[in-house]
């Protein structure tokens, strides 16, 4: 073999230990996205920078899927953050808080991310509680901490509806036409809220609406039958809030027909569970 030739093998075999690490090191790092069942603390990278984005737009890039964030004040949620790729979940939280002067408190227990103001509890940056596999701190008076953010959370929600919400004014409300009073001046402290259920199938136009409406998840159970139950026509609607929609639902499903129709709502979790019963099948 030739000088030159065994140059070249000699290179090649040099030069593959180095691709292998390479690759190695890349597939690793995809594989070590965020994904539903992150660790808290040791896993999770966060795989795509982001800058000039509000929190509320890049939560989904920058926590779990199965994690929520939620805020303690409603400004910080539009406030504008960047981040580079590449580093741990929570890494990346801390980063942000630090150079954009935000607490995020990381409850493993939850499973969410509360973005607040830094105060005496919650320093800019990023802390943990609630967590089997690394030391995190105490933190006072938390039971007040989550009551304040629900009410935080319930005040964004219902100022979403009302923008989501045709308002018409309650003396208007059995005339014939709505065109004019949609023409003209509403007073907010003389309205309700006024929505459509389409029809349709009926699993189907629900869990659109609920989510769409209320942000919330529609679950079904069915008993006694295994056919699916429509809605022949549009329903409306005239609730301000998720528990006076599925009441007056109830009320307009339950009148005859084959079915028995119940809701619950479960709020901690942002879910409508919905029972139908069949009233005709004969089953045990």
């Amino acid at each position: 073999m030739s000088l030159i030739k065994k140059n070249l093998v000699m290179r090649k075999l040099a030069i593959a230990p180095i691709l292998v690490l390479l690759s190695c090191a890349f597939g690793a790092q995809a594989g070590d996205c965020l994904t539903t069942d992150n660790m808290v603390e040791r896993e999770g990278k966060v795989c795509a920078p982001g800058k000039g984005m509000s929190i509320t737009s890049a939560a989904e890039m920058l926590i779990p899927k199965d994690w929520k964030m939620r805020f303690l004040e409603e400004e910080v949620s539009l406030q504008k953050v960047s981040w580079p790729d590449g580093m741990l979940w929570v890494d990346t939280l801390d980063l942000i808080g630090r150079t954009s002067n935000v607490g995020f408190l990381v409850d493993g227990h939850k499973k969410i991310v509360v973005a607040m103001r830094p105060n005496d509890n919650v320093l800019p940056g990023s802390i943990m509680i609630n967590s089997r596999i690394a030391r995190t701190r105490e933190f006072l008076n938390l039971d007040e901490l989550y009551t304040r953010v629900d009410d935080t959370e319930r005040a964004r929600r219902e100022k979403l509806a009302r923008k989501k919400a045709t308002l018409v004014p309650n003396t208007k409300l059995n005339s014939q036409s709505l065109v004019d009073s949609r023409r003209t001046y509403v007073n907010v402290e003389n309205t309700v809220f006024v929505s459509t259920v389409h029809s349709g199938d009926l699993e189907e136009t629900l869990k659109e609406f609920f989510w769409q409406r209320w942000n919330h998840t529609l679950v079904l159970n069915k008993h006694g039958f295994s056919s699916k139950p429509a809605l022949t026509k549009p329903v409306t609607l005239k609730g301000s809030s998720v528990v006076d929609d599925a009441a007056q639902l109830k009320s307009i499903l339950n009148e005859g027909g084959d079915y028995a129709y119940d809701f619950r709502i479960y709020k901690g979790n942002d879910v409508v569970e919905l029972t139908i019963t069949c009233r005709v099948c004969n089953y045990e």
